[in-house]
């Protein structure tokens, strides 16, 4: 349901504590609340116009118009063909493992198309797995420039988000969020650097646009906040929806998506068209199959047909080897895209193919010039710290 994004673009970045505050509370309360659209995706605020490339991190914090959704100008033609392999078999909803990765170090460097079938097996392996809920953690971070001006250097601002999503009508459905789950150093580098500056605990950042305030960014945690989460889709009593393609699903239409990956891709191809939110084409299409891959409860058949999908789709690029933000290795596959401000960004997923984990999303900056810059930046990630079915009760608070 990525309502992590959610909050994370609800945020507004003018205020020191914000979180803390008042109008936090509301703003988090009215995320966890927010009715559906006609669609069937949470709104925010009122919808932004159709069709623009809205990265998180990469503009000042607005409220996002769907769950996960981003806004695109379409710069190619319908999406190339899709593999036609063999269908595996439908299977009953099953989970993704802890992201843990293994060690992944092929002998020569695998192709886009190699990594991402190999990925397919593994998930289709993958064992079936059930309990009372489904949870997803993930930490979001946004990289910012602090210090002085002869010792510039970057911290990651984070904060981290944990769905328990019930899969019977018993349990309640809770949301748990650390909107300030504390800044440091990104890299060895960067916190040297820190270091020369006397390792500071607190930023004050400049105001993102005329007429707002400063931003303080601290190194301390700040609390958790644990609400409800209402998000039932009023067609289904107490089935908790989630978002694919600006559509919502519960567990069990998910588990029935196509396991084809041609048929996948001529599903999710409709829903994009249906809502309008996006236009059709290959990198709208990559976006989907990464939800399908990253953060929902698909079956191990369905996120295999995904990954064989991505496979096949014309712009999908392998980046080799690569670790992310809490280095864990894993094998790295992106698509560039061009905004409406003529910016150019890659969106990265990050995979253990060992085990058709989805480990990593990131966005990179690769400029404005007329072709994409070779020295990418990142502008924000998100770590898939955890995506399971559990028996567990679920936690007081996300520390531990």
């Amino acid at each position: 349901m990525d309502i992590d994004e959610l909050v994370r673009a609800a945020r507004p970045r003018t205020a020191p504590g914000w979180a803390r505050s008042e109008a936090g509370q509301r703003v988090l309360d009215g995320v966890i609340a927010a009715p559906p659209s006609r669609s069937g995706a949470v709104r925010a605020t009122p919808a932004r116009p159709a069709r623009r490339l809205l990265l998180a991190g990469a503009l000042p914090a607005v409220a996002v118009a769907a769950a996960g959704a981003v806004f695109l100008t379409s710069t190619t033609s319908d999406p190339v063909p899709h593999t036609n392999g063999p269908a595996p078999a439908t299977g009953s909803p099953a989970p993704q493992s802890s992201a843990a990765a293994s060690p992944t170090r092929p002998a020569t460097p695998l192709t886009a198309r190699q990594m991402l079938l190999a990925a397919a097996e593994q998930s289709a392996a993958h064992p079936v797995g059930r309990g009372r809920y489904w949870v997803l953690r993930k930490e979001n971070g946004n990289p910012v420039e602090v210090g002085p001006p002869d010792g510039r250097y970057t911290i990651n601002e984070r904060r981290i988000t944990e769905l328990w999503n019930a899969t019977g009508p018993v349990d309640p459905s809770i949301f748990l969020i650390q909107p300030d789950a504390g800044a440091g150093p990104a890299t060895d580098a960067d916190r040297a650097a820190w270091e020369a500056d006397g390792s500071p605990s607190q930023w004050t950042v400049p105001p993102s646009s005329p007429g707002t305030d400063p931003v303080v960014i601290d190194t301390a945690a700040g609390p958790w906040m644990r609400r409800t989460n209402t998000g039932a889709r009023p067609d289904v009593k107490g089935a908790i929806q989630y978002y694919l393609a600006g559509s919502a699903y519960t567990v069990e239409q998910l588990a029935a998506l196509p396991t084809d990956p041609r048929k996948l891709a001529r599903q999710l191809g409709g829903m994009i068209d249906a809502n309008g939110i996006e236009i059709r084409s290959n990198h709208s299409l990559f976006q989907a199959a990464k939800e399908l891959v990253g953060d929902l409860p698909a079956t191990p058949q369905v996120r295999a047909a995904a990954y064989r999908m991505l496979a096949e789709i014309k712009g999908t690029q392998s980046l080799g080897e690569v670790t992310d933000q809490h280095g864990r290795r894993g094998q790295a596959v992106g698509f560039v895209r061009r905004d409406d401000g003529g910016r150019w960004y890659q969106t990265r997923l990050i995979i253990d193919p060992a085990t058709g984990q989805a480990l990593a999303e990131e966005t990179w900056d690769l400029g404005s010039g007329a072709k994409p810059g070779k020295t990418p930046k990142l502008r924000s990630y998100d770590l898939i710290v955890r995506a399971e079915f559990t028996d567990e009760d679920v936690p007081a608070t996300g520390d531990r």
